[in-house]
């Protein structure tokens, strides 16, 4: 969590003369970056044991244990953490984008509660949609 603030922080003044559009991108894509990076060393802090000293190598029925590997070790916690840069990216890129379609034709509320309705709908669709979409990746 502390990872994502700092993140935030460092390269949000960065985004002070962006309107529009680039802004839109540009904070989905810092959002991301932010949860991308702490997913990514979070998953590195918990699991240095099997990154120094390897994980056990089995057969596929995992009856026969051939020994320790680190190669292997490292591979997991390679496409571990690659899960954790790739599964927020969907889920927090699709509001961000369905919003600003919706300006773009028109058809975003002029209410503001029927704004933020929408806003709660989109969310909800991205979780929705957007997550297992990306779970599915891998």
């Amino acid at each position: 969590m502390a990872i994502a603030l700092y993140t935030r922080r460092l390269v949000a003044p960065q985004l002070v003369g962006l309107t529009g559009t680039k802004l839109v991108f540009a904070e989905a894509g810092l959002n991301t970056l932010a949860a991308a990076g702490a997913g990514w060393i979070n998953c590195a802090l918990m699991r240095q044991k099997e990154l120094f000293e390897g994980v056990e190598v089995q057969d596929e029925a995992g009856e026969v244990t051939y020994g320790k590997s680190k190669a292997a070790g490292r591979s997991a916690i390679f496409q571990t953490a690659l899960t954790r840069i790739i599964l927020p990216v969907p889920v927090l890129f699709f509001p961000a984008f369905a919003n600003l379609a919706l300006n773009r034709f028109g058809l975003w509320p002029k209410n503001v509660k029927a704004g933020k309705m929408a806003e709660f709908a989109l969310c909800i669709g991205s979780l929705t949609l957007a997550l297992p979409l990306s779970i599915a990746l891998f």
